[in-house]
């Protein structure tokens, strides 16, 4: 398929065998071709390996896309294991049948309001921008915000309604909270994002490590160390046709620092922000 590339390497790590014990784990790994694949593929190397990928996906014992493209493009008849993929999309998967479990995009939704109390103790009102598919997430924010914070929520339906959503919303909050969405946070629209935001003085935290090193002030999001870790561990404990349920598997929080020094944030230690929003989990 265009634009896709297959890991023609060892997986290598030190995993457990398939249940029946009749040889390594064969997976087959995909995603579109990228530096963050690249990353993905390497981080999983070492010397040794229990696991082997294979170019057939028809020959392996689990699928392993990376990508909501990836994830679109595999065998709904095969155990799939999807990294990296929208919530919305794998959950949808899921209730239709398929034998799928993975690891979603981004960080959970209560984690990143948690991040905006540690950095913003005195932000009170929490602007949220969801596309219509995600509208589901709104109940779960409301539940993590409790009687401490204040949520307006602006529902869209396309990447073009953000002008007026943004128009209504940023006068009316103290901060921006923007969570995983690839129709609407994207390369395209962060500049509207962020410099709109900016204007109005109101800082924005997430959706992501790109939206940060463009003007975010902060994000929790998965490095490829958080994925891989958690991939290895699925896989280590697989047994055929059983996986876990999804997950996140964020816990690295980025700060900007211009932006902090901007709004006058105090806290930018990442090990002590990641210690009042995690404790001793």
């Amino acid at each position: 398929m265009q634009g896709m590339r297959l890991a023609t390497g060892l997986l290598c790590v030190s995993l457990a065998m398939v249940a029946a014990g009749e040889g390594p784990l064969r997976v087959f790994l995909s995603g579109p071709a990228s530096d963050a694949l690249t990353a993905f593929e390497q981080g999983l190397s070492t010397p040794t390996s229990s696991v082997s990928i294979t170019e057939s996906a028809s020959q392996a014992d689990i699928l392993l896309p990376v990508g909501d493209g990836a994830f679109a493009a595999v065998s709904s008849g095969s155990p799939v294991f999807a990294v990296r993929v929208s919530r919305r999309v794998l959950d949808q998967r899921r209730a239709d049948g398929c034998r799928c479990s993975g690891i979603y995009a981004g960080a959970r939704p209560s984690d990143q309001l948690a991040l905006v109390e540690a950095l913003l103790p005195r932000a009170r009102r929490v602007g949220v921008v969801l596309s219509r598919q995600n509208r589901f997430l709104e109940k779960e924010l409301a539940e993590a915000a409790a009687d401490r914070i204040a949520l307006r929520v602006e529902i869209v339906d396309s990447a073009e309604q953000l002008p007026v959503a943004l128009s209504r919303l940023l006068p009316a909050v103290d901060v921006l909270l923007l969570l995983p969405d690839p129709m609407l946070f994207n390369a395209e629209t962060a500049r509207l994002l962020l410099l709109t935001s900016y204007r109005q003085g109101r800082p924005v935290v997430g959706p992501d490590n790109a939206f940060v090193r463009a003007g975010s002030l902060a994000s929790i999001d998965a490095s490829t160390r958080d994925v891989v870790s958690h991939t290895l561990a699925v896989l280590e404990g697989y047994t055929a046709g059983r996986l876990p349920p999804p997950d996140y598997a964020a816990r690295t929080i980025s700060i900007n620092p211009h932006v902090a020094r901007t709004y006058g944030v105090r806290e930018t230690d990442t090990e002590a922000l990641a210690e009042s929003i995690w404790g001793q989990q």
